[in-house]
């Protein structure tokens, strides 16, 4: 009885002591969010507690959703919320002006054998939180290498990020490591760095909790600290010199703190604005199962680019030729990124300038349907200024590399000149807000005022040709509005009649041929101004829609295509093509190709149709000979129109 006396005595204690469990600040591995914290966990014996701390944006709403859970590592069951304190449950709650929340939410009791485990939002949502590998016993998940050296580690005398350990590799010269093996004799460490088949030693020396030795040499070791010194960063004054363009690869790689296998998005995508081709390039890259990444592509410029991983989407500044790598840590509120190699510096005193930005979207959207254009363009012009002066005054309290503050301006110039172009989109965005009104609705009973050409004043042929804009990510932006400009749009046709060509032709002194004149009489006598009227006036009040509907249905149609080449292809046959797809148009859609069919039975475009059918050999063959001439024709038309219309 005695022996079985004891053993119900130990268990007794062993459960209350469980029952009283507390874990501060616990550890965690990949969070959704820096600003989500979670302070305290209590393991009681009949609930799970977790004490949350948040830091988010005032007046914006946070909800904690009845599908949230946590899950012990290695089960498939998921125990789901029971209950909240300072937070409704599954209810919208508003940030306080402090944009500071604590709350605590509780779950059924985990088994005592659990040593980490997962907390999730389980709702669909896009902003949903998570937190992965959150030890509940961290004396079973001990790094590596000695605690006191774990963490970012900084160079004294220059506060650049150069190394970080953490509990099971290691980030070193823009690469992650995994650790060898790790000795210590007389107060100096030696660590055994390994990747693939290269091996590296590094020797450390702890000065005390803040400072510490490192170097490849023991003679050679320089100080760290585990925080940044200001007052150390050394001055930049050199900022980018022309020429920017070199045709080169850039490497951008990184590592995401904490990664969970368990996440399930394993890819990102890298998105460059190619200004040379009006293009946007995408890269994917893979994120491996420690959290490392590379993704290597070809480019002509320094510019930012847009990054997009798991719960995280930003621009990152690369260069040709050269390595930008970059740490995700959303556990570390102090450094939730870091930059190494050899964009470091522009990118961390952008990522210093990130917040100077004026240009509230919602505000504009409160206000612009009382502006007029100038009013508009004022209210953008003034935000620009605010900006500028905001970026001079931080330039005047911080050392700040001279490439990051020439970006940050160049931004900023760029951004604005794009927002002011976008008068007439952001009238029509707030009248549809404030009207309820869908984008499916492609037309609306409201037109905004069209701005003059004097509202364009500001484009100078610096701001539109600097050859220094493309350092910008918003330059790319900036011409594309520029292009499709309302007012600089050419009224001249997309295209010339033959006998158009061949009439300018023979004034510049060309010599048609005998074939080539017949041709150009006998299309006299079927491209009839009564004909251009008819195109101009299709063009004209369905050309964009009908535009819009090839490039969504395109890749769909190339069946259709493929099957009737060397036919016509009709209006039914596209129609009951897509049908056939189990693919359903729209009213307005269906209302388009309705038309085109009218347009088609027209007896003039009939009467073309049939005539491009039976020559269509050689007048192919003109426009081929002659495309020299006609695209010059076209430029020349275009360029006289758009001259007229701005001034």
């Amino acid at each position: 009885m005695k022996p079985t006396l004891l053993l119900i005595l130990f268990s007794f204690f062993a459960a209350l002591t469980y029952s009283q469990t507390i874990v501060e600040n616990p550890k965690i591995g990949m969070s959704s969010g820096s600003f989500l914290k979670i302070k305290k966990i209590e393991l009681r014996d009949t609930v799970t507690v977790l004490w949350f701390h948040t830091n988010y944006q005032p007046g914006v709403w946070i909800r904690v959703p009845k599908e949230t859970y946590i899950q012990p590592f290695g089960s498939k069951e998921k125990l789901f919320i029971v209950a909240t304190k300072g937070i409704p449950l599954n209810e919208e709650y508003t940030v306080p002006a402090s944009g500071e929340v604590e709350y605590c939410l509780f779950f059924p009791k985990m088994d005592a054998a659990v040593s980490r485990f997962d907390y999730g939002e389980g709702n669909t949502d896009p902003g949903s939180w998570f937190i992965y590998d959150i030890q509940l016993k961290p004396e079973l998940f001990k790094p590596l290498v000695p605690e006191k050296i774990v963490g970012n580690w900084f160079r004294s005398d220059n506060a650049q990020w150069e190394i970080s350990l953490f509990d099971s590799v290691a980030v070193y010269k823009s690469q992650v490591w995994k650790y060898g093996k790790y000795a210590e004799k007389d107060g100096e460490g030696m660590i055994n760095l390994k990747k693939g088949s290269k091996v590296l030693t590094i020797y450390t020396k702890s000065i005390n909790d803040s400072t510490c030795l490192f170097g490849e040499k023991r003679s050679k070791m320089k100080t760290y600290a585990h925080h940044v010194d200001e007052s150390q960063i050394p001055a930049d004054k050199e900022p980018y010199q022309l020429p920017v363009f070199k045709m080169d690869t850039v490497t951008y790689s990184g590592y995401i703190k904490g990664f969970s296998p368990r996440f399930p998005q394993r890819t990102g995508m890298v998105y460059v604005n190619d200004v040379l081709t009006g293009e946007q390039a995408s890269y994917p890259l893979s994120i491996a199962d420690n959290g490392s990444f590379t993704v290597k592509f070809v480019h002509t410029n320094p510019q930012g680019v847009f990054v997009q991983l798991p719960n995280s989407f930003q621009t990152v500044f690369v260069e040709p030729g050269k390595t930008t790598f970059q740490l995700f840590d959303n556990g570390n509120q102090t450094n939730p990124v870091l930059y190494m190699g050899d964009c470091a510096r522009t990118n961390s005193d952008l990522l210093k300038l990130k917040n100077i930005n004026s240009f509230d979207h919602n505000q504009m959207v409160e206000k612009v349907l009382d502006f007029s254009p100038v009013q508009y363009k004022d209210f953008c012009k003034d935000l620009q200024q605010k900006d500028l002066e905001a970026v001079a005054s931080f330039v005047q309290t911080h050392t700040l590399s001279a490439k990051a503050e020439q970006v940050k301006k160049l931004e900023i110039e760029y951004r604005y000149a794009s927002s002011i172009f976008e008068y007439g989109w952001n009238v029509e965005s707030a009248w549809r807000k404030k009207n309820n009104i869908p984008n499916t609705q492609r037309e609306i009973p409201y037109k905004s005022a069209k701005p003059d050409s004097s509202y364009f004043s500001f484009l100078t042929n610096e701001l539109v040709n600097n050859p220094l804009g493309v350092l910008s990510s918003d330059y790319s932006t900036f011409i594309n509005r520029l292009m499709y400009l309302e007012i600089l749009k050419s009224n001249a046709r997309s295209s010339f009649s033959l006998p158009e060509i061949a009439a300018e032709m023979e004034k510049a002194g060309y010599q048609l041929t005998p074939v080539q004149e017949e041709l150009s009489i006998q299309m006299k006598g079927i491209i009839t101004p009564e004909l251009i009227k008819v195109d101009e006036e299709f063009e004209h009040k369905y050309g964009p829609q009908f535009k819009d509907f090839h490039q969504k249905y395109d890749d769909r149609l190339k069946g259709l295509y493929s099957a009737k080449k060397g036919s016509i292809v009709t209006v039914e046959m596209i129609k009951e093509f897509l049908i056939a797809q189990q693919i359903e148009l729209t009213a307005d859609e269906t209302a388009m190709l309705l038309a085109q069919k009218e347009f088609n039975e027209n007896p003039l475009v009939q009467k073309r149709s049939m005539f491009y059918a039976q020559f269509n050999q050689g007048i192919s063959q003109f426009f081929k000979d002659n495309r020299p001439f006609i695209n010059e024709l076209f430029k020349k038309r275009s360029s006289s129109n758009r001259k007229e219309n701005i001034q």
